[in-house]
């Protein structure tokens, strides 16, 4: 019963933290219409960095990208044909580092978050399928809703 508790919070941080990656991705498509951020990026169609808005700084590093506001950051990494739905240990960590008050129960609680994910990989609700051009990413073997 703990287990399923803990998943559920941890997929509720995963779950916010590709949402807050979508929101940008999708502001990339409408301000540069394309469909394809990272190629486009390679493609210099994207300059490495700049404002997606007036409150949203984007910086491009190797296959990812920071998404830079006021209070917060966001640093994802593209997996295959562009894809922005993978997730790793270290940046939902990151993620819930700068989120404190939102997800109190992970406040710099790294072993929790280490446990957490091992129990989603258990479970079969996320799997690492190691496809380039980001080998680490995690994915959701199924939707989550």
């Amino acid at each position: 019963m703990m287990g399923i508790d803990i998943d559920n919070r941890l997929i509720e941080v995963i779950e916010d933290y590709l949402y807050q990656v979508k929101c940008g991705v999708e502001r990339f498509q409408q301000k540069f219409g394309i469909s394809n951020v990272l190629q486009a990026y390679r493609q210099k169609i994207i300059p490495k960095s700049g404002w997606l808005s007036e409150n949203l700084k984007y910086d491009f590093h190797g296959v990812g990208c920071f998404l830079i506001y006021e209070h917060y950051d966001i640093n994802f990494d593209f997996g295959p044909n562009g894809r922005c739905d993978g997730f790793d240990e270290w940046r939902i960590y990151d993620y819930l580092s700068q989120n404190q008050e939102k997800y109190p129960y992970y406040y710099l609680n790294n072993k929790q978050i280490k446990e957490d994910f091992k129990a989603l990989v258990r479970s079969g609700i996320i799997y690492c399928p190691r496809w380039e051009p980001s080998r680490h990413l995690y994915y959701y073997t199924t939707n989550t809703k």
